[in-house]
């Protein structure tokens, strides 16, 4: 990996949990429309096992899970856009033997799928409350997971949370449709060297925190620039295929997308224009998990 900067000259907000917890019972805390005015969630989906259950309760209280479970994990953007309430979600649904959850904020996408076994499942839960469980879940092996008609019940061990879900239509198919890429060219590297690169490139990235890819001839060059904070340029090794990658980017977005793959080989498949580019790598024996990233006008 070559690094250069080019300095011209020098140059965490408090958050507090939506959860509060009775005994052995999480719920959210009253917050008048709490389920619709969440704040983001850079939802790290519970990242242990996750099995079935049909149905629960008002105030689930799921049993034990059954055998089949799956693994899940990743980072799933949520909007903190209090008027768009369908954007403040994770949505999860069911298909034969398959859980997929989703959540996005129309500017970037996360898609997991893992191994289900139980019923039907088909809802649309707030990713803040889901963000602030999987804090505290811990070193849990396993948790339960299920749904009525109004709310969403998850259990591990002795504990178990419910919340209400969110009461608004969520546009699957134009979701679905955005992981569908019709790539014009195709970048894979090690996940882990290009977040390296992107972190070195983030101080030099200006006031919109933005930053270029560009691939080709086995490398992908990560460029920022600023005119008061200087200039920086970081080349990544890379596998390039198809036509050159040049695209900009938030910064923080790509790192979100790249959390995920920590450890692996990720592909970047890019599209012509602003159309999205699609971050995939093969599944680990967990989630299987795509990120989306739409790039940014210059």
């Amino acid at each position: 990996m070559v690094s250069r900067h080019h300095p011209a000259r020098q140059g965490a907000a408090a958050s507090s949990s939506p959860l509060r917890r009775r005994g052995r019972r999480w719920e959210q805390r009253p917050q008048g429309h709490a389920i619709t005015t969440a704040g983001f969630a850079s939802a790290r989906y519970i990242g242990s096992h996750v099995s079935a259950r049909t149905r629960c309760s008002l105030h689930p209280r799921v049993s034990a899970p059954p055998a089949g479970r799956g693994s899940g994990g990743g980072s799933h953007p949520a909007s903190r856009e209090d008027a768009l309430p369908i954007f403040t979600g994770v949505r999860m649904w069911t298909e034969g033997d398959v859980l997929t959850l989703l959540a996005t904020d129309r500017y970037r996408m996360a898609l997991a799928t893992l191994d289900w076994t139980g019923g039907r499942l088909d809802a649309l839960a707030p990713a803040a409350a889901l963000s602030a469980l999987a804090r505290g879940l811990g070193a849990a092996q396993s948790v339960g997971l299920g749904a009525d008609s109004d709310r969403l019940g998850l259990t591990w061990g002795p504990d178990s949370f419910a919340t209400a879900l969110l009461a608004v239509p969520f546009p699957d198919e134009r979701a679905r449709e955005l992981v569908r890429a019709q790539p014009s060219g195709a970048v894979e590297l090690d996940a882990e060297a290009l977040v390296a690169a992107l972190r070195r490139a983030s101080p030099y990235a200006g006031p919109r925190g933005t930053v270029t890819l560009a691939g080709w001839d086995g490398e992908l060059r990560v460029i920022s620039s600023d005119p008061h904070s200087g200039e920086s340029e970081q080349v990544v090794k890379a596998s390039v295929s198809g036509g050159r990658l040049s695209a900009t980017y938030q910064a923080r977005y790509l790192l979100d997308a790249l959390r995920p793959f920590a450890g692996r080989t990720v592909r970047i498949e890019h599209q012509d224009g602003l159309r999205p580019t699609v971050f995939t790598a093969p599944p680990d024996g967990g989630a299987a998990v795509t990120c989306v990233v739409v790039p940014m006008r210059v």
